[in-house]
């Protein structure tokens, strides 16, 4: 009988802690106003959120974050795998020539590109790549006028001896 009590208590105690009320605050879902970049004291806000999350630095983040807004499904044609859900007033576009994605919102004022797989046939400098995105996406808002660089993080990584078995 002690036992049965006991696992009682410990089973109504578990049930008690795992169930709580959703007392995350939600009245404020955007908390990164005052986040500043570990990484470029330059940009702060959601901004260097993002810019952090982009390069490996764990989000601040509480909860999860979910789309508010569900929209239509986005699933690449020739790799089913790149899919996912798009905000409402967004449309999808697949990019051939790096099998990737590119997200237009409606009033073409906001582009998200994500291409996995591009592929350079020689050794190109980054900045060559990012100075031909930068340029893709000046030509797509007809924008001739300068731009200032905020932020850059220039990286190199050994990639070792290559290994052939014949």
């Amino acid at each position: 009988m002690k036992s049965f009590l006991k696992t009682l208590f410990v089973v109504s105690l578990l049930l008690n802690m795992a169930c709580s009320s959703d007392s995350n605050n939600n009245d404020n879902p955007n908390n990164l106003q005052n986040f500043t970049s570990s990484l470029c004291v330059n940009v702060t806000g959601p901004t260097a959120a993002y810019w952090d999350y982009a390069h490996g630095v764990p989000f601040p983040s509480t909860q999860i974050p979910t789309l508010a807004n569900p929209g239509q499904q986005f699933i690449h044609s020739q790799y089913p795998a790149l899919g996912f859900t798009m905000p409402q007033g967004y449309s999808g576009f697949e990019d051939q020539a790096g099998l990737g994605v590119n997200m237009i919102r409606n009033d073409n004022q906001v582009v998200w590109r994500y291409v996995p797989n591009m592929v350079a046939l020689a050794q190109i400098p980054i900045q060559d790549v990012v100075a031909n995105e930068v340029n893709q996406l000046f030509a797509f808002y007809n924008f001739n006028g300068d731009f200032e660089v905020v932020c850059s993080q220039n990286r190199t990584q050994n990639l070792g001896t290559m290994v052939v078995n014949q």
